[in-house]
């Protein structure tokens, strides 16, 4: 017998059958043979204890030691889980696969060989090459065994491997999966220069319990639904890539990456997984945890050993449940569940199955405290600028007003809201542009919501009007002395109410804004010209529509309007001030009233036109003599 020197990485069987290739035998009996009489022992020898490796090595002209550091001994890892020593590594006993035979057709180039790599289950491929391991011949699809010494040719049908159409992994699965093949590597200058790559918190573990901890954490950050642990062998060659890429990453930024994973921010998920730091925790807490990983997890997320809110709290520098997160946000817990609906916030951390209790990243609600912080309902800026809702939806096609288009906001709050900041600029400008009392003090003074009763039957003109005082161009004046909502408290020279007669709201020059369909009383109150009392009668006879959940339907309103005159519009129009009604509204003679909303408008106009009402030189010698 010649003697040979074993290679770096391979394996017991492949030595030894080397060897017997080496020196002419057929077959490994006449070696076996001279060490245990069970002459099959081929198949599992590099794992059985009655076997005598010291004569083995003798029959075989090789060194002692290279047959004993490739044995495969037995180890317990926990109580329950029988584990093997490979090459240094210590791992499952049921990651060991001597069957069939695997290899890499690159192992065969110059002089075949057979690299322990192959008896690892969840190996993918060579980390030096590139290439898939096989065992299966190409053309026959017959499993590759140990029947013969011949590692290149098929033992069924002959077939060079070699010359087999090889099938490698890409360059960046090459690059991303190698830190955690170089770990169980059974060549000992690659599973060194590997393990010293590892962040010092990882210093002295086992390299089989390192590898174990990058797999059972990349398992759980790809997707988590891959089976037990027991058959992670029979996982497709795409999915152990996937697992081997994610736990390269967690163990080279340990413990950034398993703080990420508490954090819900996996590296192998796209979004937040609430049930992370609980499968995290799983990992340490399991009945048959590995010890050494149970202490590194503990190691990197301390709070992790209470719970996985503890731990998720330990990590997160603002860590708030639902109650706090609902406080910080300024909102009630109903809007709060109708943004956690929608997807709003997604929680770090979810554990229990009846009470869940989930941990929120306070961060996230930053940008969403800014927006909450500075809203108000569009209806209340109609109230506090005593303007009508359409009015309010005027000023913001206008661009005074800036409605709020986040979606979240949207989806959490029922009614329409607008910029706080808007709103108290619109109002400051208007408040500092009002002309000062003395200014106007011989002038013949009117409320603009009494002048704007002169013009019926349309939408009253908010949004041209409110443009039109702050370019300057409807003088107007701010009682100061008076409290109350802002055109309340607004005035216009009577000589300039023609001015709102010309002013005019296109809403079809905005067809991209959603003008809202309902109104609410006040806003019916306005288009018809009515006081409330009034309306409450025209109510109960049927004059105007019943409400449906206390909001009326705005073209039905405006189509009601357009037909009726009230009593109000016409004192404003031809009471002169007063009062009394005109003359041709009254008497035996006047327009019949169609119940409680006043007259027929066109009946009331053609009256007073016929009594000559409508000239405006009369009107203004009228008003003359009543404020004389």
């Amino acid at each position: 017998m010649s003697a040979i020197a074993g290679k770096p990485g391979e394996s017991l069987i492949g030595l030894v059958g080397r060897a017997a290739r080496r020196n002419h035998l057929p077959r490994l009996r006449a070696l076996l043979g001279a060490c245990t009489p069970t002459w099959h022992a081929h198949l599992n020898l590099a794992s059985r204890d009655d076997i005598d490796f010291n004569q083995l090595a003798h029959a075989a002209r090789l060194a002692p030691h290279e047959l004993e550091d490739r044995r495969y001994r037995s180890v317990a890892l926990t109580p329950d889980l029988p584990g093997v020593e490979y090459h240094g590594a210590a791992i499952p006993a049921y990651d060991l696969q001597l069957r069939p035979r695997r290899l890499a057709t690159s192992w065969l180039v110059d002089e075949p060989i057979h690299c322990a790599l192959g008896h690892h289950a969840l190996a993918t491929h060579c980390p030096i090459s590139g290439n898939l391991l096989i065992d299966r011949c190409a053309r026959c699809k017959a499993r590759l065994n140990w029947s013969g010494l011949d590692l290149v040719h098929c033992s069924q049908c002959g077939f060079d491997l070699r010359t087999a159409e090889v099938q490698r992994v890409t360059e960046r699965e090459l690059r991303a999966t190698r830190p955690m093949l170089d770990l169980i590597h059974p060549d000992p200058a690659r599973n060194r220069a590997a393990a010293n790559r590892l962040p010092h918190l990882l210093s002295g573990l086992n390299r089989g319990t390192l590898f174990e901890l990058g797999w059972r954490c990349g398992n759980l950050m790809s997707d988590g639904s891959n089976g037990p642990r027991i058959a992670a062998r029979h996982l497709s060659v795409a999915t152990r890539l996937r697992i081997l890429e994610i736990g390269s990453t967690v163990l080279a930024s340990w413990p950034e990456s398993v703080r990420s994973a508490m954090q819900g921010r996996a590296p192998g998920r796209a979004g937040i997984d609430p049930k992370l730091p609980n499968a995290v925790r799983s990992v340490a807490k399991a009945r048959n945890a590995w010890p050494a990983i149970r202490e590194a997890i503990f190691a990197g997320v301390p709070g992790l050993a209470t719970s996985a809110r503890t731990g998720v709290r330990s990590v997160l520098t603002n860590a708030a449940n639902g109650a706090e997160l609902t406080r910080s946000l300024g909102v009630s817990q109903r809007v709060f569940e109708r943004m956690r609906a929608a997807d709003t916030f997604t929680p770090v951390s979810s554990t229990g199955a009846e009470n869940i209790h989930q941990i929120f990243d306070a961060n996230q609600a930053e940008h969403f405290r800014s927006l909450l912080s500075d809203r108000i309902p569009l209806a209340s800026a109609s109230e506090r600028l005593d303007i009508s809702a359409h009015g309010a939806e005027q000023l913001c096609c206008l661009g005074e007003l800036h409605l709020l288009n986040d979606d979240a906001v949207l989806a959490a709050l029922k009614w329409r809201q607008i910029t706080k900041s808007s709103l108290e600029t619109l109002c400051n400008r208007l408040e500092e542009m009002g002309t000062s009392p003395d200014e106007m003090l011989e002038t013949d003074l009117l409320p603009i919501r009494r002048a704007l009763r002169s013009f019926g039957g349309q939408e009253k003109p908010w949004g041209p009007i409110v443009a039109a005082m702050l370019a300057g161009k409807l003088p107007f004046m701010i009682r100061a002395d008076k409290t109350g909502r802002l055109m309340d408290r607004v005035s216009i020279p009577a000589s300039d109410v023609h001015l709102l007669a010309a002013m005019r709201f296109d809403a079809e020059a905005f067809p991209a804004f959603n003008f809202h369909p309902r109104i609410n009383r006040r806003d019916a109150e306005e288009l018809l010209n009515i006081d409330a009392p009034t309306f409450s009668r025209a109510i109960k006879n049927s004059d105007a529509p019943a409400s449906d959940g206390l909001t009326y339907d705005r073209q039905e309103v405006l189509k009601i309007a357009s037909k009726t005159l009230s009593v109000s519009e016409a004192l404003v129009r031809w009471g002169c001030g007063g009062k009394a009604l005109p003359t041709p509204l009254k008497g035996r003679h006047a327009p019949i009233r169609i119940g409680k909303l006043g007259w027929n408008r066109a009946e009331a106009e053609r009256a007073m036109a016929q009594y000559g009402a409508t000239d405006p030189a009369r009107i203004k010698a009228r008003r003359v003599r009543l404020l004389s």
